[in-house]
């Protein structure tokens, strides 16, 4: 949406006028006005600025529409102190009974450049849940450049009483793990 001015310095044909410009299903139209109407000039402008918004404030509006939420975007069980990095479980399911693994993902978005990555990384016997941790804060702080990881991201590794809150967490929702899936947990800080 726009309105020149070709009153000074005028149009190269020597006309002095208002052109008002507007986009309209895709298509530039524009609509010119004598020097000597500038109030009904602007009064289209408006008029088109209203019914025509520019697709830069359409796209605002959708975007501010889009994450309007009602409910939490995370379980708050699964939330660890550095962000991007959950906690959660992964499920074998050709195992009889289904079998779940401890897991910790991570995710990074660059939404400047649209990258987006993510991983998972699951605590096994060889891979306890410290060396686990130290594995996914590195991938995370390499894929946001950082020059080393911080030391509080470190400090801040799950233990196994938060993989139990997450358990129970899910049977009060209906998914029923037992706790000799987290077993595992337990193993592995002892090797």
């Amino acid at each position: 949406m726009a309105l020149q001015d070709y009153t000074n310095p005028p149009r190269s044909d020597g006309y002095r006028c208002y052109r008002v410009t507007w986009t309209e299903n895709g298509k530039q139209k524009q609509k010119w006005f004598p020097a000597d109407h500038k109030e009904e000039a602007e009064m289209w402008n408006d008029y088109y600025a209203k019914k025509f918004p520019p697709r830069s404030q359409v796209r605002i509006r959708r975007h501010s529409q889009q994450y309007n939420f009602k409910a939490p975007r995370f379980v708050p069980a699964r939330h660890t102190a550095v962000v991007g990095i959950t906690i959660g479980f992964n499920v074998q399911r050709r195992c009889s009974p289904i079998r779940y693994y401890p897991c910790m993902f991570f995710c990074f978005q660059d939404k400047h450049s649209g990258i987006r990555k993510n991983g998972s990384r699951c605590i096994t016997s060889k891979r306890d849940i410290e060396a686990t941790w130290r594995q996914c804060c590195e991938m995370l702080s390499g894929w946001r450049k950082y020059d080393e990881v911080p030391q509080s991201w470190y400090d801040a590794c799950p233990t196994y009483e938060d993989f139990d809150k997450l358990r129970r967490w899910y049977g009060r929702r209906g998914t029923k793990i037992a706790k000799s899936n987290l077993q595992i947990i337990l193993t592995g800080e002892r090797a």
